[in-house]
C-alpha cells in the first residue's frame, strides 16, 4: 500500500507540473484524460489493487511473486516520476 500511495502522489505531481501526455502508462494516461488527473490516477491505482488481489486469489503459490513484481514496478515508477519532477522532494 505504501508504494501505491507514493506512486499516486508522485504521478499526480508529475502530471501537474508536466503533462498528462508524458505519462508512459497508457491506461493511466487514458483515465487521466477521461476523468481528470486526480480521479483518473486514483481509478488506475484502484484497478491495480483489484488486479493484485485477483492474481493472488488465483494462485496462492505465485502471490508473493506477483506482489513483489507490483512493489518493484511501483518503486520504479516513483523513481522515474521523481527524476522527471524534482519538486516532489519538497512534499516529502
Amino acid at each position: 500500500m505504501l508504494t501505491i500511495v507514493l506512486d499516486y502522489v508522485s504521478t499526480l505531481n508529475f502530471m501537474i507540473n508536466g503533462s498528462i501526455a508524458l505519462e508512459a502508462n497508457k491506461i493511466i494516461r487514458f483515465l487521466a484524460y477521461e476523468f481528470g488527473i486526480f480521479q483518473g490516477v486514483m481509478i488506475g491505482k484502484a484497478l491495480q489493487i483489484v488486479s493484485a488481489i485477483g492474481f493472488c486469489a488465483l494462485s496462492r503459490e505465485l502471490s508473493r511473486a506477483v506482489l513483489f513484481l507490483i512493489i518493484g514496478l511501483n518503486c520504479f515508477a516513483v523513481f522515474v516520476n521523481i527524476f522527471y519532477s524534482p519538486s516532489i522532494l519538497l512534499l516529502i
